[in-house]
């Protein structure tokens, strides 16, 4: 009996810590999949705001994707004409694929009109994607005059400041719907959304389909991201 313990009971730790390692490792890839998702292996990026220069616009290729959220948050990416990978962060990365993700609204209440910027993040409770707009500066700083002066007054902030601030979280995360893997959820039950939403849409950056979800008193329409992905942060869900 004592050599059959000894016989069995390694055995057994050798499976648990064999799960445990599985376990593991599939949560740690469960915590990076909304960035894996975004640029998964082989897919062309373009390299933006990064501190060296000579590489900001390049064309690249993902050639090894995020593995750990405990590891620094790094791509592997072949620029155009290098045979060298670089690690860049997801946040330096745009998908080439897509329409430009810059628009203009036309804010109806404030009759103004605001440069806009949609981009990604990651909704740190269900860990999922989720778009968010942001104040631009495509038309250059003054066409963010009239927004910063509706939003913080004329003698207020900077208007290099109102870049990249958030202007509205468009799309929400709906658990118990399936959706596909390039669709988000618009409450279309809010005004300011709904505006939003339909401004992009017709300057190409969705397509609605035909999907409605409906939860209480709100109703969701369901669309297809068109434009060029990008991450707003590099936060990860705790």
């Amino acid at each position: 009996f004592s050599l059959q313990k000894k016989l069995i009971f390694p055995s057994l730790i050798q499976v648990c810590l064999r799960n445990k390692m599985a376990e593991s490792s599939e949560s740690a890839l469960n915590n990076v999949k909304c960035f894996n998702a975004v640029f998964p292996k082989h897919s062309k990026v373009i390299l933006q705001n990064l501190s060296t220069d000579k590489y900001n616009g390049l064309h690249g290729e993902v050639v090894a994707i995020l593995n750990s959220a405990k590891e620094r948050l790094r791509f592997k990416i072949v620029p155009e004409n290098e045979e060298k990978a670089i690690a860049i962060k997801p946040s330096n990365l745009v998908t080439e694929k897509g329409s430009s993700p810059h628009f203009v609204y036309q804010a109806a209440k404030q009759s103004i009109t605001i440069p806009c910027k949609a981009k990604l993040s990651v909704d740190m409770c269900y860990n999922e994607l989720k778009v968010l707009i942001t104040y631009s500066d495509h038309l250059g700083l003054e066409a963010l005059r009239p927004a910063r002066d509706a939003k913080y007054g004329s003698n207020g902030l900077p208007l290099k400041d109102l870049v990249g601030q958030i202007y509205c979280h468009l799309s929400t995360v709906l658990p118990d719907q399936a959706l596909d893997a390039n669709e988000i959820a618009i409450k279309t039950s809010d005004e300011k959304k709904a505006e939003v939403s339909e401004c992009m849409s017709k300057q190409g950056l969705i397509e609605w389909t035909d999907k409605k979800v409906k939860q209480g008193k709100d109703t969701y329409g369901i669309a297809k991201m068109q434009f060029q992905k990008m991450f707003h942060h590099d936060v990860m869900t705790q």
